[in-house]
């Protein structure tokens, strides 16, 4: 991520918020985004992907507000069979190479 900065800038909020983009970007850190609706999280997310050594490999973007609180967990991490009823298979995380990107 190529950033430029004019010195009027230096104590702008969007200069701290884009180094910070560049260092999570760079870091195998776990980000949680968060805001409301319309804020630009997956954009956020997606700008941290792009920008990071794993750039190559799929982006998923996860809208949690989808997903019924009690189903979370296990739509992420996954679940091993009879963890609970319904649940007939084991059903792994959603990973594959992936680095994945939680937009709630």
């Amino acid at each position: 991520m190529i950033v430029i900065l004019t010195s009027s800038a230096k104590h702008n909020p969007c200069k701290k918020f884009f180094v910070l983009l560049v260092n999570l970007s760079q870091s195998n850190a776990t980000v949680l985004i968060n805001g409301e609706s319309g804020s630009g999280k997956e954009l956020v997310a997606n700008a941290i992907h792009k920008n990071s050594n794993r750039k190559d490999k799929a982006f998923i973007a996860i809208n949690t507000a989808a997903i019924p609180k009690i189903f979370l967990e296990a739509e992420l991490f996954g679940y091993e069979k009879g963890a609970f009823t319904g649940a007939n298979q084991r059903k792994l995380e959603i990973r594959a190479g992936t680095r994945r990107h939680v937009v709630s």
